[in-house]
């Protein structure tokens, strides 16, 4: 895919400045030697799930946090600036109890939003690449779009492990929880 930086005619149609398009790679190749075009990378599906996992909550081991779902992003996936982003849906019973709703990223305590009697949340992490392959900044621990920015220092050279957890704040009976499905997309960066 490349992002036009001229308006240019190509086959015929014509393309705007800022335009994306997606064409063979002998054209796209020529339209950015000519300082036309340049690359627009797409971002890039590490996985995805749909099909649900769920915690039955027994009153005894409640409040442990128990992993529904670990996914690996390859060692060398990220550069210096890119992202990922994970979206995860969940849901659970409508109760006062407090269901904790959280994501660790190579072993370190990312995410986790507090439920109620919502019954269903979904949310969006960003975790990214400071301008380093072992330093991340990410947004979204709690709620979409404020919070304070979480940093770690996980070497992306690595695999790095994503797990989905759960638990509630306290011993309750008769309650599920459940991982409904995530996706999770790398956003490469320059």
């Amino acid at each position: 895919m490349i992002r036009f930086l001229n308006d240019e005619t190509v086959g015929g149609h014509r393309y705007g400045k800022g335009a994306l398009a997606i064409f063979d790679a002998v054209t796209e190749a020529a339209l950015i030697l000519t300082s036309d075009a340049v690359n627009y990378p797409l971002p890039v599906l590490i996985s995805q799930s749909y099909a649900p996992v769920t915690r039955s909550s027994n009153n005894s081991t409640d409040a442990t946090y128990l992993t529904l779902a670990s996914v690996t992003v390859p060692g060398g996936t990220m550069n210096a600036n890119g992202k990922i982003v994970i979206e995860q849906d969940w849901g659970y019973t409508s109760s006062a109890s407090t269901k904790n709703l959280r994501i660790d990223w190579g072993g370190q305590w990312m995410t986790a939003a507090p439920a109620t009697t919502t019954a269903r949340s979904c949310f969006m992490l960003a975790i990214k690449n400071a301008n380093s392959l072992v330093s991340q900044t990410a947004l979204n621990s709690t709620a979409f779009g404020s919070g304070a920015a979480i940093t770690t220092a996980v070497d992306t050279t690595q695999d790095v492990t994503i797990d989905f957890r759960c638990n509630w704040s306290a011993n309750v009976a008769s309650e599920q929880i459940t991982l409904i499905g995530y996706s999770i997309w790398y956003y490469p960066g320059k």
